[in-house]
This record gives structure tokens, sequence and C-alpha cells, in this order.
């Protein structure tokens, strides 16, 4: 009888259930705009450098400092760490648990005033064997899990990484701002001397000084609040960067001597599936379908094997030496609905994952979709606002001449002014939009977008 049953449970450890994964209906129709490109299907590589798109040298350095110092990506290798321990835990199921045992024992009886010690050791080793796959489901959660927190540091730096570039494009912008604003200012303060000379010599009335000191009040506010928001601007790029101290230098480069990317209006669909939060919703899906497997084989059968080795005296290795070995054959046989209640917990969780993939997968439609009309939308906005500029330029220095050659009033030249430095900000200001535009379609799109051939935008000659 004992051959037989060690016959059958050889048979139904080599025929035993693995873990097969079930299939799910996770494809979804995708927009016209969202193309099947074969030769881009796979991960994005995660060292790929998007932001060099841009032709900003110093954003690679801060970049490279990024990776390093942030706290939120720390924070995220360090949950990959834990998951990859927790495998470990999970592996060590296939192998023999052995514990030893060492007992010392001191009894004293009190009516023959005799005291006997005794001393043993045993060492012990069992196993249990994995019938349904339930252990082998679980190893392949664990390692889900670790593809899980991967692709949450991925979305995360991909996120910072965006949040950084923005940013640092905020600063140059701020920094040009400035520029212009000192530039007015003093220009402002030239011609309030020079209306107010001509005030007191009888050739305006006071009108005129009056109208100008209000714009070289207004200039002065404008510059007040350009050096606020960059000061908040540069704690925040310190914060991004693991900066305590909250300073980070930004050189000074002005915008129309970087690069605006020329992307495609139609995209690859996958770029798409690509993205960190898609994959990692399809991963969660994963996991819970092998803890449904395992929900449903918690009623199965569970085999385990432990064998045995004592000696009773350590004193006396001659004797008392023995060894046993023994097979636990072990199910449930009512637990009032414990187990078939967490199948449909486990099904229900499922169900939920099914439906957050889709949920996922529909919120990164939209956002791709929403980022590119935004990005095509600040791009013909921009050319038009260069359009503005160029106008406004042509008509202050007309406004100059004219004014000099008393060929027209101040009011006229005033307004010119007025408008020339309206239109520089305007276009700084555009022009900063047109790059968070492209910057959130590198994030929307995992952060490699198709370019068209010309690859980027010619840079502006204002």
């Amino acid at each position: 009888m004992m051959k037989v049953f060690l016959l059958m449970v050889v048979l139904v450890g080599l025929a035993g259930c693995a873990y097969q994964p079930r299939s799910y209906q996770t494809a979804m129709p995708l927009p016209a705009r969202l193309v099947v490109d074969e030769s881009r299907v796979g991960d994005i590589n995660d060292e790929e450098r998007w932001w060099q798109t841009f032709g900003l040298v110093q954003l690679e350095q801060l970049m490279q400092e990024l990776d390093v110092n942030s706290l939120d990506l720390l924070t995220a290798s360090a949950r990959i760490d834990r998951a990859m321990a927790q495998l470990g835990i999970v592996n060590s199921g296939d192998w023999l648990a052995v514990d030893g045992r060492l007992r010392h024992r001191l009894n004293r009886d009190f009516d023959d005033s005799v005291t006997q010690r005794s001393d043993s050791a045993s060492l012990s080793a069992s196993y249990e064997w994995d019938l349904w796959g339930v252990r082998e489901a679980k190893q392949v959660a664990a390692r889900l899990n670790i593809d899980a927190v991967n692709l949450s540091k991925r979305s995360i730096r991909l996120s910072l990484q965006s949040e950084l570039a923005s940013a640092v494009i905020r600063q140059l912008a701020l920094l040009e701002q400035r520029h212009i604003s000192e530039q007015n200012l003093l220009a402002s303060e030239k011609l309030l001397a020079l209306l107010e000379f001509k005030f007191e010599s009888g050739g305006i009335s006071g009108i005129e000084v009056r109208q100008q000191q209000n714009t070289l009040l207004s200039s002065q506010l404008n510059l007040l609040e350009i050096k606020q928001d960059l000061g908040l601007n540069q704690r925040f790029i310190a914060a991004l960067l693991g900066r305590s101290a909250m300073q980070v230098e930004i050189a000074a480069v002005p915008l129309t001597s970087l690069h605006l990317p020329k992307l495609r209006a139609q995209q690859p669909a996958s770029r798409l599936l690509s993205r960190p939060d898609v994959l990692l919703a399809d991963t969660q899906l994963k996991i819970s379908d092998s803890e449904l497997y395992q929900a449903e084989k918690a009623a199965y059968p569970r085999l385990s094997f432990t064998g045995e080795l004592s000696l009773d005296d350590l004193v006396d290795l001659s004797s008392g030496l023995s060894a046993g070995l023994s097979h636990l054959l072990s199910m449930p046989l009512f637990d009032a609905g414990r187990i078939e209640r967490q199948i449909d917990v486990s099904q229900a969780d499922a169900q939920l994952s099914l439906l957050n993939y889709r949920k996922v997968t529909q919120s990164a439609i939209q956002d791709s979709l929403d980022s590119l009309d935004t990005y095509f939308f600040q791009q013909a906005n921009l050319d038009l606002v260069e359009q503005e500029l160029a106008n406004n330029r042509a008509l202050y220095e007309l406004a100059q001449v004219r004014f000099a050659a008393g060929e027209t009033d101040f009011i006229n030249l005033l307004n010119a002014q007025r408008s020339w430095f309206n239109a520089r900000l305007k276009s700084v200001n555009q022009r900063r939009l047109a790059y968070f535009s492209a910057i959130d379609v590198y994030r929307a799109l995992a952060g490699s977008p198709a370019l068209d051939s010309a690859g980027v935008l010619p840079r502006s000659s204002g």
C-alpha cells in the first residue's frame, strides 16, 4: 500500500496542474489618428533622452541630477528592492524547509531529591508539493509585482522629467521677460525725463507727463511680478532636484535659440500602448488573474512531506538515534463558505482590473489626442504672434522716427511703445506655451512621438 501511495504521489506531482493565465478581452478600437505601426511596437528605451530634441544643453545635466537625487525616484527604487525581496520569499517555497532543535531538560523529583538532566537534538525537513501550480501562480504574481513597481517608477520618472523640462523653459522665459521689462523700464524712465523737460519748457501739457508716469509705474510692477515668479520657479526646480538649499542657477538662453519639434498629426498606436500607466494597468490585471487562480485552488488537497532525524542523548551518540518520514494529505472540508466567498472577491477584483485597464487606456487616448491638438493650436498661435511681433516692431520704429521729426504726437508714440513692449512679452510667453505643449506630447506618448521628416521647426528670427 505504501508503494502504491508513493507511486500515486509521484504521478500526481508529475502531472500536477500548472498555472495557465486566462485570456481577457483588452483590445479597444483606436481613433484614426493613432495608426498601427509595427516597426515601433515594443517598450520604449527607458534611457531615451527625449528632451535633447529641444537643443538645451544645460537640461541634460539637470536630468542626470534628477535621476540621482529625486526623492520620488529614490522611493520608487526602494519599492523595487522590496518587490524583489518578496519574490525571493515566494521562491523559497521551491526548497526544503529545514529546522534544527536542541533541547536541554532539568527534572527535579522533590520526594526522592533526585535531579535528572537530559539533552536531545533533532533535525527536520519539510516540503509541500505544488500539486496545482499555486506556488507557480504566486511566483508569477511576484514577478509581475516587480514589473508593476518598475512601471510605476517609469511613470514617475517621465512625469518628473516633463515637469523639470517645463520648469526650465519657464525659467528661461521669465529671464527673457525680465530682460525685456528692464529695457522697457529704462526706456520709460528716459522718455519720462524727456517729457518732463518739454513740460517745463511749455512744449506739452501735464497730461502727457502723467500718462508716462503711469506707464513707468506699470513697468515697475510688471518687473516686480517677474522677479517674484523667478524666485518661486527656482525653488520649484530645486525641489525637483532634491536640493534642500533651494538654490539652482539656470543660465539665460533666448527661447528662439531652442528647437521646436515638428510632430506628425498621426501617431503610432504602439506609443500609446507603451505608456507606463497603460502597461501598469495591464500588469495589475495579470496579477488579479493570478490571485483568482490561487483562490480557486484553495479548496484542493495539499500534500506535504516531513522527515526527521533525532538524537535523545547528546552524551551517548551511539544510542537514542532515530529517524522518521511522514506525509500529510489535507484539504478543507467545511469553512462556512469562506473559500467560495474569496473566489467571488477575486473574480470581482479581476473584473475591476479589466475595467481599470479599459479606463486607463481610454484616458490615455484622450490625453494623447488632447496634447496633440493643443500642440498644433499653440504652433498656429506662435506663427500669428511672431507676425504680430514683427508688425509692432516696425510700427514702433516708425513712430520713433516720426515723433523725432515732429510729424506725430506723443500719444501715438506712447501707444506704439506699449504695443511693442506687449508684443515682445507676448511672443516670449507664446513660445513658452509652444514648448510646454511639445513637452506634454512627449509625456503623453511615452517619450517618443513620431516626428515629421523635417524633425524640428525652424528657429524664429524675431
